[in-house]
C-alpha cells in the first residue's frame, strides 16, 4: 500500500527532528552529525577560500585541434602503436 502524502510528511518531519536533535547533542552549531562516519561535518562549502577557476583546454596548435582519424582496420592501429613504442 502506497503512503498518502501527508503520512510521508509526516515521517520526514519525525526524521529531520531527529536529525536535529543528534545534531544540537553531539555537534558544534553549524555542524551536523553523520551516522555512517560517526562523527561531526562542517556545513556544505565549509573551506574558507574561493572555489578554483575552471580552466578549458586548448587545443593543441600543432595538430589543428583535430584527433587523428581512426584507421578502419584495428590491426593498423596496433602496427602504429608498437611503430611509436620502438622508436622511443
Amino acid at each position: 500500500m502506497a503512503k498518502s502524502p501527508g503520512q510521508w510528511a509526516a515521517e520526514k518531519k519525525i526524521e529531520r527532528s531527529r536529525q536535529e536533535r543528534i545534531d544540537k547533542a553531539m555537534c558544534r552549531p553549524g555542524y551536523s552529525w553523520n551516522e555512517t562516519l560517526q562523527k561531526c561535518l562542517p556545513p556544505v562549502g565549509y573551506g574558507g577560500g574561493s572555489a578554483p577557476d575552471v580552466v578549458k583546454p586548448t587545443p593543441n596548435p600543432g595538430d589543428g585541434g583535430q584527433k587523428p582519424a581512426k584507421p578502419a582496420n584495428p590491426g593498423v592501429s596496433i602496427a602504429v602503436e608498437g611503430a611509436k613504442r620502438a622508436a622511443k
